[in-house]
């Protein structure tokens, strides 16, 4: 048996162990008000000093959800993907664009449609095919052709590139042709992942799900068990030369106190989402240090309304104004997130967010105001707010394990909204049914859902609201956002740009089509023998890693 799997068992056992103790002593009421939401408790420390195991393994919170690249729709996938796949760019740790496949891009158009992107002329595929233009030509058709065929791919991408063609000048060059001019192309390509056509081009989508992984990245895809880990291991033919860490297993570990237990055991050495009140004792345990980054990952409550309706009641502005002052947030982030990170009242990052915006303030008593107005009385004897006889109740579902403290955030955001007189039935769900519910603009989803979004970095953090965009699971739909959103999307001009954004933003700030929490500190416990940084945009890199 792996050692792996022999420090798992001893990790568990240490779990089991803990809550048998536990049984013998008194809890206190389950309905105490004055108990702050549960916070799962760390493993006891292991007695043994930590073994040294080969390969270096990470542990997340979910399983990749997709071995295509285009199909996968979480972080988690993601973080596997750019290890085996390029792209033509890519951000630095700075968040900055630069070259990856592209030595160099420009607009080659008089109308500012055309960018031409020249290739590096020394890459392969881990199978030996040539990495060349007709293999960028065909990876981002092949993304038209998902999309047309409905097939359940990245289509916040598509839809910001905008793509009208791409040719093949020549072996190493491409122009790529977009419908309007588009300023933000070499910064949206950095997610279109260039595949080889020898691989992918007689296989269904359908396959390409489970077919296994060729790119031209520093690693090679060696074994995917669903559920269970992903190993891949240093290509020794890559162009920059093999990575320093050789072998990496990624393991989907829900569980906060199993995965803290397993780095105490010496079964990991990279775990994701320590909870903000357990940093200080992770930190104790000797050999391992924990990192934080302020990140970019806009975390908030859908509303369904607009072309996602729900309950008819968030179909009032009114409505979804007073669930954002019955909200406590500076109270969750003390009492559940140790005081990191603050509100957040929009959802672009700074340095391009709006300065004039505030976070809506804890008012209960507006709220109930603006429910009051909107009609939405209370029936003082169930406590719950009624409307010609219909109930102000709502389903919110969350993920558990996905994002810090998420399925407690959901459970003290309901909460707060009780106390206002809007019931809440906080449904938590199996990251892979909860991915599949957000599928199609959130089609799955009930009343409310618990998200986090990824980042730009760059004003395109606001399409996360356009009609059209993926990421738009609240039916969003507004005429003068989508007005003032199409002349942003097509202008070039610093200036303008940043006029534009903002007064999106204050749209979105006052239409409120979400309860805003904040933009989530990322908090990581590592082993001492691993020597890593994290970055904002949440991208686990081995290749910005060595082992001490």
């Amino acid at each position: 048996m792996p050692k792996w799997m022999n420090l798992t068992l001893v990790a568990l056992l240490m779990v089991i162990v803990m809550v048998i103790a536990g049984c013998g002593q008194a809890s206190a009421p389950a309905d105490d008000p004055e108990e702050p939401a549960d916070t799962e408790e760390p493993a006891e420390e292991p007695s043994e000093e930590p073994e040294e195991h080969e390969p270096v393994v990470i542990l997340q919170g979910v399983d990749i959800d997709n071995m295509d690249p285009y199909q996968g729709q979480t972080l988690s996938s993601t973080n596997v993907h750019l290890h085996i796949f390029e792209t033509l760019t890519d951000r630095d740790a700075n968040m900055e664009t630069q070259p990856m496949l592209a030595t160099e891009w420009s607009v080659v158009s008089e109308d500012n449609r055309t960018w031409e992107f020249k290739l590096r002329e020394d890459v392969v595929f881990h199978n030996g095919d040539p990495m060349n233009a007709d293999a960028v030509v065909f990876s981002f058709e092949r993304l038209d052709e998902m999309i047309a065929a409905g097939v359940d791919a990245d289509n916040h991408t598509h839809n910001i590139l905008d793509m009208e063609s791409i040719v093949a000048v020549d072996e190493y060059t491409v122009h790529i042709t977009t419908n309007a001019p588009n300023p933000v192309v070499p910064q949206i390509v950095n997610s279109m992942w260039i595949l080889s056509p020898n691989v992918l081009a007689d296989i269904s989508f359908e396959e390409a799900t489970r077919e296994t992984a060729i790119g031209t990245g520093p690693y090679k895809m060696i074994e995917w068990v669903p559920d269970e880990y992903v190993r891949i291991e240093a290509w020794e033919d890559y162009r920059d030369g093999p990575p320093a860490i050789k072998e990496v297993m990624w393991r989907p570990v829900p569980e906060t106190a199993t995965r803290i237990a397993e780095l105490k055991a010496g079964g990991a050495d990279l775990i994701v989402n320590v909870p903000p009140d357990l940093v200080a004792e992770v930190e104790d345990h000797a050999g391992i240090g924990v990192r934080d980054v302020p990140g970019g990952r806009r975390v908030i409550i859908g509303l369904g309304h607009g072309r996602n309706p729900r309950h008819p009641a968030l179909e009032d502005r009114r409505v979804r104004q007073a669930m954002n002052y019955a909200f406590d947030a500076e109270g969750m982030l003390d009492s559940l997130l140790g005081g990191l990170g603050e509100p957040a009242g929009t959802i672009v990052n700074p340095p391009n967010s709006n300065p004039d915006i505030e976070p809506y303030p804890y008012d209960p008593d507006k709220a109930a105001e603006l429910l009051d107005e909107a009609g939405w009385v209370m029936n003082e004897a169930t406590g719950v707010r009624e409307k010609d006889g219909e109930p102000l109740s709502l389903v919110l579902h969350t993920p558990d394990g996905r994002y810090i403290q998420d399925r407690n955030m959901a459970q003290v955001i309901a909460s707060d909204m009780e106390a206002v007189g809007i019931e809440v039935d906080v449904q938590v769900v199996e990251w892979s049914v909860f991915i599949g519910m957000a599928a199609n603009q959130g089609e799955g989803f009930g009343d409310m859902h618990l998200i986090g979004s990824g980042t730009s970095f760059t004003w395109m953090d606001i399409a996360f609201l356009a009609a059209d965009s993926g990421s738009n699971r609240v039916g969003f739909d507004h005429p003068r956002f989508e007005e003032l959103y199409a002349e942003l999307s097509q202008e070039f001009d610093p200036e303008r740009q940043r006029e534009l954004l903002w007064e999106l933003e204050d749209i979105a700030f006052e239409e409120a089509p979400f309860i805003f929490i904040w933009f989530q500190v990322d908090i990581y416990a590592a082993s001492d023998r691993l020597d890593w940084q994290p970055r904002a945009d949440e991208r686990i890199r081995m290749t910005e890693a060595s082992l001490r």
